[in-house]
């Protein structure tokens, strides 16, 4: 979270004023405008700079309308650079007048994917080898990168909070709460709702959290660009099961191993599992039973018992979900250093 998490930020910031200035690029290019796109595109080749890679439906969509597939434009994308340069639309008849400098300048710099450009180096965690965070991405991919890292916040919320799935779902933008303690030291919390066992709509209450945790949801409200108020996960997908699967997909494939991330094992994980695994971390310290009561919210002191004893859990068919992520107590701080 902490090493890509602010660098993924400003790409998604850029990627969301580069369809702002596209939604008001709406009127055609004017015949004057041609020269001084004809000094970008000059300069951008005698910069050495990469023409944008066009994406793959825009590709086949050309191919349909009888573009020649050895085109040495096919694969470039035109429109986006008429709308970063002259904030206008850019038509197949613009392309066509300019074809002599777009042709020169993708023969001398070729192709390159749009976002991502010039990644900065981090430290790989296994062996602390800089390697660029990302490879440049399409959008589509930089779209999913975000809802990784979003659904890295959600769990990591999850396994160190212990909150319920619907508490999670009702998790907001400006949740975050800060309070400098007397004689030093600062608690974190985050607002959200009880759900179960309330009057319908819940009831507001606050959790006290880690600093990992408050920061993670930190870095999810500037990926999400969430509204104060708004709800925080419920933009895309809230479904926990898919989220980790895009999670753990994207660790254990080209992208998180390219970083050095260590894979995610097989299995299913989900808040209800995880919840109990905290459960069981926390009764292992002096009074954790009634800390368990307390933080996880139980009606009584009953149900925390009922959360931390081994036989329920294995006659309720969840011995092993849980002891795959909670063998040790610093078990759950894996969910946060996976996402790192």
């Amino acid at each position: 979270m902490e090493t890509i998490g602010p660098l993924l930020v400003a790409e998604a910031a850029a990627a969301r004023a580069a369809d702002q200035h596209e939604a008001a690029s709406r009127r055609s290019l004017l015949i004057t405008e041609v020269a001084g796109l004809r000094e970008v595109i000059k300069r951008r080749r005698e910069t050495g700079l990469p023409a944008a890679r066009a994406a793959e439906a825009t590709v086949t969509q050309r191919l349909k309308r009888g573009w020649d597939p050895d085109d040495p434009l096919l694969h470039m994308s035109w429109h986006p650079l008429v709308v970063e340069a002259a904030g206008a639309m850019g038509h197949r008849r613009d392309l066509e007048t300019l074809r002599p400098e777009l042709e020169r300048w993708v023969s001398e710099c070729g192709l390159q994917q749009p976002w991502c450009r010039d990644a900065a180096p981090v430290p790989r965690p296994d062996d602390g080898t800089l390697v660029p965070w990302t490879l440049p991405m399409a959008r589509h991919q930089l779209d999913a990168t975000v809802y990784v890292v979003t659904s890295a916040a959600y769990f990591l919320t999850s396994a160190l909070c212990g909150m319920r799935s619907s508490e999670l779902a009702e998790l907001t933008s400006g949740c975050r709460q800060q309070e400098e303690r007397p004689g030093g030291g600062t608690r974190y919390r985050l607002v959200s709702r009880r759900i179960k066992g309330e009057a319908f709509g819940g009831t507001e209450d606050a959790w006290v959290v880690t600093v990992d945790v408050h920061r993670a949801i930190a870095i999810a409200e500037a990926l999400t660009n969430t509204a104060p108020g708004e709800r925080l996960f419920a933009k895309a997908s809230n479904n926990s099961g898919r989220r980790y699967t895009a999670l753990s997909a994207w660790v254990n494939g080209e992208y998180g191993q390219r970083l050095g991330l260590e894979p995610i094992p097989d299995g299913p994980v989900n808040p209800r599992a995880l919840r109990r695994t905290l459960a069981m971390a926390i009764a292992q310290r002096p009074h954790g039973l009634m800390v368990v009561k307390l933080h996880l919210k139980h009606v009584s002191v009953a149900t925390a018992e009922g959360y931390v004893d081994p036989r329920e859990l294995h006659q309720m068919g969840e011995k092993p979900q849980v002891a795959s992520s909670g063998r040790r107590p610093d078990g759950l701080q894996r969910y946060y250093e996976l996402a790192v």
